[in-house]
């Protein structure tokens, strides 16, 4: 369909990241316009150089696997992870995979089309054992080491 611009999700890492354009807030990746011309065939088989995307919601390290377990630690925000030294998009990011809200991000979303890159699932996955005796998956990211700090955790492991 001429002039249709294209709503997509992506679930992936820096690969996915960087085929899509999508820059975070430090400028990793290849900057683009939210809208990109690509040459594609439309339905009708003819040749259409107006195919237009829109990247709703993008996510990265955040597991798979993780996401499918139940939260029982408590809530983070932006604020709480202000001791981190990597840009504010890892650390959404993080927090996404920490309080276990990407599907939830991505059931509400008005995307058309979810790309899932499954490479994601070869970061490690950790357990965070609570001072109060449960625990929950995590993906190995700086997250691992700022948890391991605070005193509601108990341990970090592999």
């Amino acid at each position: 369909m001429r002039g249709k611009i294209y709503s997509f999700d992506i679930w992936g890492i820096c690969v996915s990241r960087d085929i899509f354009g999508i820059t975070n807030d430090s400028g990793v990746g290849i900057p683009h316009p939210p809208r990109m011309k690509l040459k594609s065939m439309d339905s009708g088989g003819e040749k259409n150089n107006n195919f237009k995307y829109v990247i709703n919601n993008y996510l990265e390290s955040c597991s798979i696997a993780a996401q499918f377990s139940e939260h029982v630690g408590p809530e983070l925000t932006m604020k709480d992870l202000n001791c981190l030294n990597v840009p504010n998009s890892f650390k959404k990011w993080y927090l996404h995979d920490y309080n276990k809200t990407a599907l939830k991000l991505l059931t509400d979303s008005d995307s058309e089309w979810i790309i899932i890159d499954f490479r994601a699932e070869t970061y490690d996955n950790w357990h965070i054992h609570y001072s109060n005796g449960v625990r929950e998956p995590i993906t190995k990211t700086d997250m691992v080491d700022f948890l391991e700090s605070e005193e509601y955790v108990f341990s970090v492991e592999h």
